[in-house]
């Protein structure tokens, strides 16, 4: 999803609605939304990867030991 997709989907529902995250794909646990920090998703396979907020972490690749490209992203994180 990109950010365009996330405000096309906000934009339909009421602004005073809590903003809440899974704590995972399952649906084992839920928190309200807190912040977002902008930085860069490492992608390790499909469906799960690294994120880092920081030029300092250049060191992360995929499982293979190959470098992932790097991709521009927004974190979302939960209240905990």
């Amino acid at each position: 999803m990109k950010v365009k997709d996330l405000i096309a989907e906000l934009s339909e529902l009421p602004g005073d609605m809590e903003v809440i995250m899974s704590k995972d794909a399952e649906g084992n646990g839920f928190s309200p939304w807190a912040d977002l920090c902008v930085g860069e998703y490492i992608p390790e396979t499909t469906w799960y990867g690294e994120f880092s907020d920081s030029e300092e972490d250049d060191e992360a690749g995929t499982e293979t030991g190959i470098p992932a490209e790097r991709q521009n992203a927004v974190a979302l994180w939960p209240v905990n």
